[in-house]
């Protein structure tokens, strides 16, 4: 090939190239609306464009966000299908672009450098300056950066002096270790039911009963069976307290769902792995109440929001779309595990008893 012949096919290549950019746009902003992603058993668009599509976690990063603020600014598509910058330069503006300025922004994303672009985004937004990320540097270490303000600083120096006079050659890895150990322990809802377990636990082992061991509950988060001797445990630990008929769950059917699913979803895939997912999450009730479903914990499992979703979609009749008459009463999550009834059952229609907060 001559000289110009190879240099013409570099620029078919990089025709080629931003042309598959847009239309992967489109695609993933079709998937997202559709919410294709749930439909292929994926748990979310970035799960779906990583395991699915097979493009990197930072690649998967770009898209979906220059894919979603085109929703909101569909210049920003047509720039790129135009070639007037790529998706890696719309991804830099996505983070101060509006309908007001967005003319100014799109100049500059077609004009500047990416340095210059960058400098520009900083004097706009200074959050966006540093880019956080958590990348692994071996095997068992890991590499965190961000940007923090000054009074963040502030707060983390008198850590540091906390620690110092406990230790020497205070870390800051140390003073983020202890600032996650204090919140964990303090705001986690699985540690609080591990607490409240062993109370009542010690307080059965006092009087003399001593039957389902918590450690048979706590053993069963490890597998894919998310539901070991709960009834056993549970009854024999709280006792009356599940018996009493209540609008929200009760806090011990609570403490023992959360110390049981560990506040993961409990959904298994096709091929019998368990979700992995710890965040925005519900509690379901196998059975309905409406149809004799009770708080007990063996009624009870965690779901990802839209696994609980895809449940009562499922359920015809008795929970799905099709009667708009089930009462799966869920609860929301934080931190990965239950602390209060949920809504969305009323939202999705799946309730029909207005006694009960869904």
């Amino acid at each position: 090939m001559t000289i110009q012949q190879i240099h013409g096919e570099a620029l078919r290549c990089a025709g080629n190239f931003k042309r598959a950019e847009a239309a992967l746009l489109d695609a993933l902003q079709r998937v997202d609306e559709r919410k294709v992603y749930r439909e292929m058993g994926h748990a979310s668009l970035f799960a779906y464009t990583v395991s699915a599509l097979r493009l990197s976690d930072a690649l998967a990063f770009q898209f979906i966000s220059v894919a979603r603020k085109a929703k909101e600014i569909p210049e920003l598509k047509s720039a790129v299908a135009n070639g007037d910058f790529t998706v890696s330069m719309a991804k830099k503006i996505t983070g101060v672009i509006n309908g007001t300025n967005k003319q100014d922004w799109l100049n500059k994303a077609k004009t500047l450098s990416q340095r210059s672009l960058e400098l520009e985004v900083a004097k706009a937004n200074p959050r966006e300056t540093v880019q956080e990320m958590i990348k692994p540097v071996s095997a068992e270490r890991l590499e965190m950066k961000l940007g923090i303000s000054r009074e963040l600083d502030q707060k983390l120096n008198r850590v540091r002096v906390l620690l110092g006079k406990q230790k020497e050659n205070v870390r800051w890895e140390d003073v983020v270790a202890a600032m996650a150990d204090c919140y964990l322990e303090k705001h986690d809802p699985v540690k609080r039911a591990e607490r409240s377990l062993a109370k009542q636990r010690a307080a059965q082992v006092a009087s003399g009963n001593q039957t389902a061991p918590l450690s048979e509950l706590k053993a069963g988060a490890t597998s894919n069976d998310p539901l070991p001797m709960a009834s056993q445990v549970s009854r024999t630990l709280f006792g009356a307290k599940l018996d009493q008929v209540t609008e929200k769950i009760p806090a011990a059917s609570l403490h023992i769902v959360n110390a049981r699913d560990r506040g993961r979803c409990t959904h298994l895939r096709s091929d019998g792995t368990r979700c992995e997912e710890t965040r925005f999450t519900h509690v379901h009730h196998i059975i309905p109440l409406s149809i004799g479903g009770t708080h007990e914990p063996e009624n009870l499992r965690t779901l990802r929001s839209h696994h609980h979703s895809m449940v009562h979609e499922t359920l015809g009749p008795v929970g799905g779309r099709a009667a708009r008459s089930s009462r799966g009463v869920g609860s929301p999550v934080k931190g990965g595990a239950i602390t209060s009834t949920s809504r969305m059952c009323r939202r999705k229609g799946w309730i029909f008893d207005p006694r009960v907060e869904g």
